[in-house]
Formats: structure tokens, C-alpha cells, sequence
């Protein structure tokens, strides 16, 4: 439960830093609530889900699994923050017609 809960934590932890963008451009808009409410509520669930998959292991374990969440957060920050930030600049994509040649 722990695993899951922190998986979960640093994903929205980092769509959350992905839409920074938004806090820094449009103070008060709804992006910049959403960048903080999710940066606020997925660190949270990263510490609150570590704490639970670590609790009762000794602890050697404790610091491996610490050490392991930190790096794992830090790789899907790496990969969901910038896909996140671009999609998010993007406003109203209209796509009138296609063409190939």
C-alpha cells in the first residue's frame, strides 16, 4: 500500500512541478491552484507512503527504501514535469485541415 501510495505521490507531485510555469506567469488562476495544491498534496502522499512502506523494517531498509523513493521520485519528476509544462503552455489547439503534400 506504501509503493502504491507514493507511485501515485510523485505523479502528481510532478505534474504539479510541471505546471509551475503557470504560478510563475498567471498568479491567480486556476493553474497556479492546481500546480500548488498538487505539489503540496503529491509530496505528501510521497512522505506519508514511504513512512508506511518503510514502518517496522530495520533500519538499514529504512534508509535503502528512503533513498530508493527519493530516486525514483526524482526520475518521474525528470520524465512527467517537462511533458506536463508543454502540454500545459498549450491554449486551445485547433486544427483545421491536413495535408500531406
Amino acid at each position: 500500500r506504501g509503493v502504491l501510495t507514493v507511485s501515485v505521490g510523485a505523479l502528481v507531485l510532478a505534474a504539479g512541478i510541471g505546471l509551475i510555469p503557470q504560478l510563475l506567469e498567471n498568479l491567480p488562476s486556476t493553474g497556479a491552484l492546481l500546480s500548488v495544491s498538487a505539489v503540496l498534496g503529491g509530496g505528501a502522499l510521497v512522505i506519508l507512503g514511504a513512512r508506511s512502506a518503510v514502518r517496522g523494517k530495520p533500519r538499514s531498509r529504512q534508509i535503502v527504501g528512503v533513498i530508493g523513493t527519493l530516486l525514483a521520485v526524482a526520475l518521474g519528476t525528470w520524465i512527467v514535469a517537462p511533458a506536463v509544462n508543454a502540454i500545459g503552455g498549450v491554449s486551445g489547439c485547433h486544427i483545421s485541415r491536413v495535408s500531406f503534400w
